[in-house]
């Protein structure tokens, strides 16, 4: 029975067959049925999943997805996470013998990739009147999804929301963002992100696609600046997408190694193939509407997608203060999928 069944079914065993179920989407795209032990002639594997948030399992049927590729292997071995559309789903496989008398069945397996970015309007974790209007979260924390190249893995958010209030001075959330960082509400919600957070720094996360896919990105962009609405000073900021196998091969998850593939990706030198950047530069008179493309390479199942601070205002404005390299480029409303914005 394949109905109703919780998420964490334990391995099965019917006489000397097991089966499990091995990740390998990074490198295949392909979640794989390993099994042990002597299996009977004429055996098949079936697979089932159910969405997150449910409990009944559905067998997933084998079709042709786009040209010759199909969802799951010919002999039932392997599934295409990606071309079955099954971000964040729960997978299990079954073994069953010529006459479908079930053999083995293996553990539940979650896909831990979502099919496109999340929490792209931080409004995740929200901030509350301890947390003030400006806290800082680690990766990893419950809801963030984000993650930063910064080396004390700290994320700086914003709250504009008009009905919380500071502890300290009584004052909005609204209040304390047009004070500090001249900014009088988010572009979507009531919380944005700024880059730089105690250092220099990228927010990046890794999204689950399909090779020969269209992907697009969107993305509401301001700079920060010494002085309110002061329409000289500017900072810039980057989006860098690349395969996520390619960005673990070479360690870019610091911001040097970020760095080093905006210079060589510009420089078209080669070095990360399949690498793409586009440069953004604004004021913070407002919040900045940017959009673009990019196309998933061949045999490319997991993308990574970083927003970069470049320079800023506080780095050219001859400030010495503890400010410098801790102030610039305000982020909000990203998307990054294959839905048109």
């Amino acid at each position: 029975d394949v109905s109703g069944t919780s998420a964490t079914v334990e391995p099965q065993a019917a006489g000397s067959i097991t089966v499990a179920i091995q990740d390998d989407i990074e490198n295949t795209g392909t979640l794989t049925a390993q099994l042990t032990g002597d299996a009977p002639n004429g055996i098949t594997l079936e697979w089932y999943k159910h969405a997150e948030g449910g409990n009944t399992w559905t067998k997933v049927e084998r079709h042709k997805v786009t040209g010759d590729f199909y969802n799951v292997s010919e002999d039932g071995s392997a599934l295409n996470v990606a071309l079955d559309k099954g971000a964040r789903c729960y997978y299990k496989v079954q073994v069953k013998d010529a006459s479908g008398q079930l053999l083995a069945e293996s553990a539940a397996l979650q896909v831990s990739y979502y099919n496109q970015l999340e929490n792209g309007d931080f409004e995740t974790p929200a901030t509350t009147k301890n947390t003030g209007y400006q806290p800082f979260y680690s990766n990893g924390t419950p809801g963030l999804i984000w993650k930063t190249t910064a080396s004390d893995a700290e994320i700086e958010y914003v709250s504009a929301a008009t009905d919380k209030y500071d502890k300290n001075t009584g004052k909005t959330h609204a209040q304390q963002s047009q004070d500090w960082h001249k900014v009088e509400a988010a572009a979507s919600g009531t919380q944005f992100a700024e880059l730089n957070a105690n250092e220099p720094g990228a927010l990046y996360q890794d999204v689950l696609t399909t090779p020969g896919a269209k992907l697009y990105w969107k993305l509401y962009h301001r700079g920060r600046g010494t002085t309110a609405y002061d329409n000289t000073q500017t900072d810039t900021m980057y989006v860098l997408i690349m395969s996520t196998k390619l960005a673990k091969q070479y360690n870019v998850d610091n911001q040097t190694a970020v760095q080093d593939v905006i210079t060589n990706v510009r420089n078209s030198t080669g070095k990360y193939p399949g690498a793409s950047v586009a440069t953004i530069t604004d004021d913070n008179v407002q919040w900045y509407y940017h959009a673009g493309d990019y196309d998933v390479s061949e045999n490319q199942y997991l993308t990574r997608f970083f927003f970069v601070a470049g320079a800023t205002a506080y780095d050219g404005s001859g400030d010495t203060s503890a400010k410098k390299g801790t102030v610039g480029n305000h982020l909000d409303n990203v998307s990054f999928s294959e839905t048109l914005p």
